[in-house]
């Protein structure tokens, strides 16, 4: 972590601190550096996460330093302005920790995480950062129906895990969880409408948001939600069906591309094209009829992103 520490210092504001070079070389010194501990304390965001070492996706990026962070800024400051939030696939608390410190006093943060071992830090997270009054922890998953459903555990990833075993590293582990849709849960939960979604479930989240369809059409969410057409693919969605359902109710559909330091609006057809071609992406959806402050939010960190690019610093430096 010193050594992380140390780079993040040496590069801060420089181009090599975008590089998949050095996000890579951040990785494979936390490995080396994780030892024998089982779990790393990491202060992120203004938050503090007790997160397990044995990680090789999320927790290197967080003690990096580097991890969602066009995402996570625009997360923080809609949050900001938010009443209700539902973080789906809270893993260990990352996203709902963020919402939770930000929020306005009164609201309402619900999180979703069925896998055991990331509920546990994700209520330990909670609980160290002074939460528990702010956020409700789900213990199940969401889908398109109420039932059960059968996740694939991923060996030595916390953000794996998915339905699709070929989504989860190729694991033959799996654990069947409860699952609700979120059209179910709010109209037996909650009060009023749903302003920020986030959904991040490795592949599952088109089912998610069929299961949203009455939340999306009447509350229209700002909406966070993975792209990786791959995942998509091993678990039965059609991208064209993913899109259809964003596009119908969202007017502004923006592509956060981490490794290519980039947030650009985006149409479906680009997202169909060669245009749109990401292995790995965040769409961000706002709707400027119900959640025109938000866009306002969106479109003022884009304008921010190109202004460094102007003066030659990285578009999301980390000081």
């Amino acid at each position: 972590m010193r050594v992380i520490k140390t780079a993040r210092k040496l590069f801060a504001n420089t181009p090599a601190s975008k590089l998949p070079l050095t996000k890579s070389i951040y990785r494979r010194v936390y490995l080396f550096g994780a030892g024998s501990s089982d779990e790393v304390m990491v202060a992120f965001c203004g938050i503090k996460l007790s997160a397990p070492t044995k990680d090789n996706t999320i927790v290197p990026g967080l003690v990096g330093g580097f991890y969602e962070k066009i995402e996570l800024d625009i997360f923080e400051r809609l949050a900001s302005l938010s009443k209700t939030i539902i973080d789906v696939g809270a893993n260990i608390g990352l996203y709902c920790c963020v919402a939770a410190a930000h929020a306005p006093e009164g609201s309402k943060i619900v999180a979703f995480e069925p896998i055991t071992e990331n509920l546990d830090c994700l209520r330990r997270n909670i609980d160290q950062n002074g939460q528990n009054s702010r956020v409700v922890v789900e213990d199940q998953a969401v889908g398109e129906s109420t039932g059960e459903l059968k996740i694939f555990l991923a060996a030595g990833s916390i953000g794996q895990h998915s339905p699709s075993p070929k989504n989860a590293l190729g694991s033959q582990t799996a654990v069947s969880v409860p699952m609700v849709t979120l059209d179910a849960y709010a109209a037996e939960n909650l009060n009023g409408p749903i302003d920020l979604l986030k959904v991040d479930v490795e592949g599952y989240d088109g089912y998610v948001l069929r299961g949203a369809a009455r939340m999306i059409e009447y509350d229209k969410p700002t909406l966070f939600v993975e792209l990786v057409p791959s995942n998509l693919k091993n678990c039965n969605f059609p991208l064209t069906d993913f899109l259809d359902i964003i596009f119908s109710s969202y007017d502004n559909v923006f592509i956060a591309d981490e490794l290519g330091a980039v947030l650009e609006r985006r149409t479906k057809k680009d997202l169909l094209g060669r245009k749109g071609i990401c292995k790995n992406a965040n769409l961000i959806a706002v709707s400027s009829v119900k959640h025109a402050e938000h866009l306002s939010v969106v479109e003022a960190y884009q304008q921010e992103m190109r202004a460094k690019r102007g003066r030659g610093l990285p578009a999301h430096a980390q000081p």
